[in-house]
């Protein structure tokens, strides 16, 4: 695949975290690759093209770790609220099940919201719904 699809973007701290996303993702099919951030600043950073993060392409997707960002809530709206970012699709991974954290993120701006311990089938149907609404990930 070409260098020129847009990446998808996740920011997660563990190592665990990272490897099922990645195989989850791989299980979709997509051909997007995949570029990880350790934490909520750094996702900024990514999108906003600052420091190592100039030039690169704007993400077809971001998941964002709330548990991985120092002030998950903040980073969303942060994205959410920024008129060159707003339209970004973010995908919320969260350790809390609760419908008030549910509605929360979603009242964010949150496009999805994925609890872990998440499985490759939870994520997997993240990405089929998304994917179904029209957001740009690519399929070989």
């Amino acid at each position: 695949m070409g260098a020129d699809i847009a990446p998808i973007l996740i920011a997660a701290d563990e190592e665990r975290d990272r490897i099922l996303a990645k195989a989850a993702l791989e299980g979709s099919h997509l051909a997007n690759p995949l570029c990880f951030v350790k934490d909520g600043v750094e996702l900024l950073a990514y999108l906003r093209g600052e420091g190592p993060f100039a030039g690169r392409l704007r993400p077809a997707l971001a998941l964002l770790d709330l548990g991985a960002a120092q002030d998950g809530p903040a980073v969303l709206r942060a994205i959410k609220s920024d008129r060159e970012l707003g339209d970004i699709p973010v995908a919320v991974l969260a350790d809390s099940d609760e419908d008030r954290d549910r509605c929360r993120a979603l009242d964010l701006g949150a496009n999805a919201y994925v609890t872990k311990p998440f499985s490759f089938e939870k994520l997997a149907e993240v990405m089929r719904t998304l994917d179904h609404f029209g957001f740009s990930l690519v399929r070989p």
